[in-house]
């Protein structure tokens, strides 16, 4: 890590490089144009050429500062480009499997839409949430990215609770009994986690792609 130190005497250095190659320079021409000039007269040049080399450093360093400064803006708009569309895409397929869950219910075939919504939403998810996860550490949007797969995972934990219970009551063979039925709770509190993960996903889609997507209607929303 560069202390301020380090950073004086890089300058320091750079100014001297530059003041050199310009006293160089200069008093060469001087001798060649005025024959011997007087010390003091070389003292002159020498203090003004100082100047040249400040202003040399000055200048480089500026122009170092802002070629850095637009590299950093295009990968940082590069970078919430690629994070909007993987966040959009995973938005759109959570939706789709809540709005069919809010459509259809669990009905009977209880334990395979859950191992379906596993398969779709969570695990199907979860890799591009993860390389969202990453891309988001170089745009504003970490947090929120984080919170999404908070809840992503949240859910997956509670389907895996729910399918656990399933094995226990089959196990004990009393499945098909509606009195040791497992509660559908942990279903209603998963797709509830699901869909604050998409609002999370929302916050990091553009707004400009979201305003177009809902004027033409292409925009999922929970009824």
């Amino acid at each position: 890590m560069r202390t301020w130190l380090d950073e004086l005497l890089g300058w320091l250095w750079a100014v001297a490089r530059k003041w050199q190659l310009s006293v160089t320079g200069l008093v060469a021409t001087i001798w060649q144009m005025f024959g011997h000039p007087s010390t003091r007269a070389v003292g002159y040049f020498a203090a003004g050429c100082l100047l040249v080399a400040c202003f040399l450093v000055w200048r480089d360093e500026r122009r170092r500062l802002r070629e850095t400064t637009t590299a950093a803006n295009l990968a940082e708009r590069s970078a919430r480009a690629d994070l909007s569309l993987l966040a959009l895409g995973a938005r759109r397929t959570i939706m789709t499997w809540i709005l069919q869950s809010h459509k259809v219910g669990w009905g009977t075939s209880t334990v395979k839409r859950v191992q379906d919504a596993r398969t779709t939403c969570v695990h199907g998810e979860r890799e591009d949430l993860g390389r969202a996860l990453v891309v988001a550490s170089m745009t504003p949007f970490a947090q929120q990215m984080q919170t999404a797969v908070t809840y992503l995972d949240r859910a997956d934990l509670l389907f895996e609770s729910y399918l656990a219970q399933v094995h226990e009551v089959s196990v004990a063979g009393k499945l098909g009994n509606p009195a040791n039925e497992p509660s559908t709770q942990p279903l209603q509190d998963a797709r509830e986690a699901l869909w604050l993960c998409c609002r999370a996903l929302e916050a990091v889609v553009d707004p400009e792609l979201v305003a177009r997507m809902k004027r033409e209607g292409a925009w999922l929303e929970r009824q």
